[in-house]
């Protein structure tokens, strides 16, 4: 259990609705692509993937989906291009787009066109290009040789023999023309070409690259030489007295066995050219933008890629694959792949949202890691069981798959269970988006607002109070400056664009070019690799890497004290100095502050709220940014929702034709289930959440979002190809996901078991305030608060281990009120940055929500022994109590409601003492 503790010392506070549905979750997948967009047009074909692996499978995937006469031009695209054997394409030309081309010197070889038998003395087809367009490519090799010109055409044949004229001849055989030459043959096509497009020169082998000219077309064959004449001559009569044609008569006849010479074979073909290879050399900057131009939907599929692997953080299946043995190479690999995306389309929102979601260190669903919630386990445990039904019934169905036939009916009863889930989740999401997150958004402006007017106020005192001690040393165990250098740094901290740094909460980030906690983060270069804290928190849970050694803990380490930020601090100007991004650690100032001493104690007190003052609303600032982007995605989901309900009645109608493809209708029901996936996800976190504030451990290595998700790169298999094969690997995979998946029951259980009874012991804490502290009430009742800490070392509690505040009695001793009973209502407040005493020798701190309760009960009389007690009877959490389960640990805020005190005709003016007991308990 040690790994599991002290990691968790500076978590994040977050917004949380705790009975919303699906309150972050992104759009699935199989909304994002809703068609087959291989076909970009009759005759470009694109393939996307995350990492292809090019062989003769998968090329002939690609052909017997696309119908390859047809096709012009291929592009693959891929983070990663691997070709693992010889592979052979016909009459296209090939455009590959990856940041890493490995060819492995296995050939990829393009067949030109073919002339008909008919086509004589055409020209040779040119060989088919090649373009490599890669930031890094090794081991390539192309055959790219031009087409073989045509056979030339036969000569024309020789004129057979003519019949001799009705005379006497002397010759016996009359011979036929000789036959004409044949026609010239094709000319050569020119070979193909070769371009290579990277960040620096590519070496190449050159026995791998054949770019050579097809061969030159044959010369046509000479025509046959004509038939020759046989004659016969004869005399009628020996006394023929006439002319010669009347006494003598020719007869002939063709020889076709005795033919005149053949003619003279047509001259061969002309030569052509090589083909020729091009490289080209360009920086980054202009090769994602031409990458975007040449695969314009690869940016949304990089963000696909992104998103799975942020979900699967923490899969072992990742985990087992060489380069990926962790959860912080996983997490560095989401950001990478959504970092190419926002290169590829600086408008591409998904993937910023998903890039600030790691950055904030939010979960893929978009909640705050840390985020603060009470412990309602039977609350998650109903909503889980009440939407499992539905994945429960795909994956019996998915578990059959291979007689998915049978399971019609099954498939038609899950899409009406759908139509009811989908309407209510989508109900739901509209009223948490109007009736809270907008209305809680509303409430933190307007506590902003009160804080602004609070830090005017306490301005104001410090500033007489400080003309009294102007040039009086102000020193933290050593002089080191003055009062009005300290003042004038808080000050300037407080209004110098700060922000909290989401991953190391107790952080204030200012920047000069920021002023929001997003940007923040993004804007410290010196900060890239504590961007992978999500994954850095896992591996620590694992026992894989030291808390200590992680870059997380190193940026808390070298975050700057106070004594830090005033050596950064321009007193004549009274801002920090320029050009100059600086990270404070703001409970260490704080600490610094508060032990420090002006020799003035007012002084020393109005310091101390100011800088309090301050982490309130720099907390509160935060809570406001993450509210926007509840806002945004709860809008999203609304149109994911109306999306999903036309997919479902699609389905519907396709089920009842005869000619389903049921593997892949049943696919995407499966890929549909990530919906309610997420939801499940949800309250698995919420429990496993729950835990962590309770004993301040890190449960990280049980947190899922990958369960029902698969390789982006099988569901682009299904969409593309539509063949069975496709389906069955992307119903196996399915299956698989489910490994390991936490058990919400058994999360209960260690839950209750932790908060056991016999383990408690109780404790009355007893707080008194007297004299300036209480002065306000008695000046200025409607603006007053008492301002107080609660330290590790408070009187009998100070060894004590999981110290959290059960019940609060409070006595303003002295003071007038109408109401009856003599009681009135006070609201307590504690901050969200507490600490907490646990097993390990260091104290463990985290930022969780600032809450607020109200104490109906208020004294006007002394509080006496029996108004709390000791003993621990029953250990749960206290819905009428907002501090149920609290660390005890921390700063608070006393004050009562104007209209309180306006209802109540409250007067302080005899206020002697404020009693403030509160009952903890405590691990024995």
């Amino acid at each position: 259990m040690q790994n599991r503790r002290r990691f968790i010392k500076n978590a994040s506070l977050g917004f949380i609705l705790s009975d919303s549905i699906l309150s972050q979750s992104l759009l699935p997948t199989f909304l994002k692509i809703t068609k087959n967009d291989i076909l970009t047009s009759l005759n470009e074909v694109h393939i996307i993937r995350d990492s292809v692996i090019l062989n003769k499978l998968f090329v002939s995937q690609i052909l017997n989906r696309t119908l390859q006469s047809s096709i012009e031009k291929l592009v693959i695209s891929g983070r990663q291009i691997i070709v693992t054997e010889e592979v052979t394409f016909n009459n296209l030309d090939l455009v590959f787009v990856a940041d890493d081309f490995q060819g492995n010197n296995n050939c990829i070889t393009i067949l030109p066109a073919l002339r008909a038998e008919s086509e004589f003395g055409q020209s040779g087809h040119d060989g088919n290009n090649v373009s490599i367009f890669a930031q890094k490519a090794t081991g390539i090799s192309v055959r790219l040789n031009g087409g073989d010109g045509a056979k030339g055409q036969a000569g024309k044949n020789g004129a057979d023999a003519k019949p001799p004229p009705s005379h006497p001849l002397t010759a016996k055989l009359i011979p036929g023309v000789k036959g004409e030459k044949g026609l010239k043959g094709g000319k050569a096509g020119n070979g193909g070409n070769l371009v290579l497009t990277s960040l620096s020169s590519i070496y190449l082998e050159s026995e791998n690259i054949k770019l050579d000219p097809g061969n030159p077309g044959k010369g046509g064959d000479g025509g046959d030489g004509g038939a020759s004449r046989k004659c016969r001559v004869e005399k009628i009569t020996d006394d023929c007295t006439g002319t010669k044609e009347q006494c003598y008569v020719t007869e002939s006849e063709l020889q076709p066995s005795i033919r005149a010479a053949i003619g003279e074979v047509g001259e061969t073909g002309d030569s052509s050219s090589p083909g020729s290879i091009r490289e080209e050399i360009r920086d980054l900057e202009e090769w994602w933008l031409m990458a975007a131009k040449i695969s314009p939907n690869w940016s949304n599929y990089r963000t696909l890629i992104g998103e799975y692997y942020f979900r699967a953080v923490n899969s072992p299946d990742l985990i087992s694959i060489s380069g990926l043995e962790s959860s912080t190479k996983i997490i560095s690999l989401s950001l990478s792949e959504l970092n190419s995306a926002n290169k590829l389309d600086s408008s591409n929102t998904l993937a910023k949202t998903l890039s600030q979601r790691i950055i904030l260190l939010h979960t893929p669903l978009g909640q705050p890691r840390f985020i603060d919630l009470t412990p309602e386990f039977e609350k998650y445990r109903n909503n889980y069981t009440s939407f499992f039904n539905i994945v429960s019934q795909v994956r019996t169905i998915a578990q059959d798959y291979a007689n998915l036939a049978i399971h019609r009916n099954g498939m038609k009863s899950i899409l009406g269970s759908e139509i009811t889930t989908i309407g209510a989740l989508k109900q739901n999401i509209e009223h948490n988006l109007n009736k809270k997150i907008r209305v809680v958004k509303q409430h933190k402006l307007n506590d902003i607002n009160e804080r602004i007017k609070e830090d005017k106020k306490i301005t104001e005192l410090i500033n007489i109070k400080k003309k009294e001690i102007e040039n009086r040393p102000f020193g933290i165990g050593e002089f080191f400056s003055t009062v009005g250098v300290v003042v004038g740094v808080i000050g300037a901290a407080f209004t110098a664009g700060t922000s909290l740094i989401a991953s190391a909460q107790g952080l204030m980030a200012i920047l000069k070019t920021s002023n929001s906690m997003i940007g923040a983060f993004d804007e410290i270069k010196s900060l890239t690799d504590v961007k992978t804290v999500i994954g850095e928190f896992i591996d620590v849970s694992k026992g894989k890497i030291k808390a200590d050694h992680t870059n997380h803990q190193k940026l808390i380490n070298s975050a700057l004290d106070l004594k830090g930020a005033i050596k950064n601090f321009n007193s004549e100007t009274g801002t920090f100095k320029e050009n100059v991004d600086i990270v404070i650690n703001i409970g260490r100032a704080i600490s610094q502050i508060s032990s420090s001493t002006t020799g003035n104690q007012e002084l020393d007190s109005l310091l101390v709220q100011k800088a309090e003052n301050m982490r309130e609303l720099l907390n509160t600032k935060r809570d406001l940014e993450l509210l926007a982007l509840d806002e945004e995605v709860a809008i999203a989901q609304i149109e994911t929702f109306t999306a999903a309900a036309i997919q479902i009645d699609d389905q519907i109608k396709i089920l009842q034709s005869d000619e389903v493809k049921f593997y892949v209708e049943f696919s995407i029901m499966v890929r549909r289930t990530q919906l309610y996936m997420n939801f499940l996800s949800e309250q698995i976190f919420y429990a496993i959440r729950s835990l962590e504030i309770l004993k301040f451990e890190d449960y990280s290595d049980l947190i899922r979002y990958d369960i029902g998700y698969v390789n982006p790169d099988l569901e682009a298999d299904l969409l593309d190809f539509r063949d069975e094969a496709s389906a069955i690997q992307l119903l196996i995979a399915f299956n698989n996901s489910f490994t390991n998946f936490s058990n919400i029951i058994y999360l209960q259980s260690q839950y209750n078991s932790f908060i056991a009874p016999s383990y408690w012991n109780g404790y009355i804490l007893r707080k008194e305030f007297t004299s300036s502290a209480i002065s306000s009430f008695i000046e200025d009742p409607n603006n007053a608060k008492l301002k107080f800490l609660i330290n590790f070392d408070e009187t009998g509690i100070s060894n004590k281990k999981y110290v959290m505040i059960q019940n609060v009695k409070i006595s303003f001793i002295g003071a007038i009120t109408k109401k009856s009973g003599n009681e009135f209502n006070a609201i307590l407040y504690q901050s969200g940055s507490v600490t907490q005493r646990t097993d390990d020798i260091t104290p463990a701190e985290t930022v969780l929500e600032g809450r607020s309760v109200n104490i109906s009960d208020v004294r006007t009389t002394k509080l006496s022994g029996d108004s709390l007690s000791v003993k621990v009877d029953h250990i749960g959490y206290d819905v009428n109590f907002g501090l149920s389960y609290r660390p005890i640990f921390g700063y608070y805020e006393l004050s009562i409601p104007i209209t309180e005190i306006n209802a109540t005709g409250l007067n302080f003016s005899q206020l002697k003492k404020i009693q403030i007991w509160l009952k903890v308990i405590y691990r024995s």
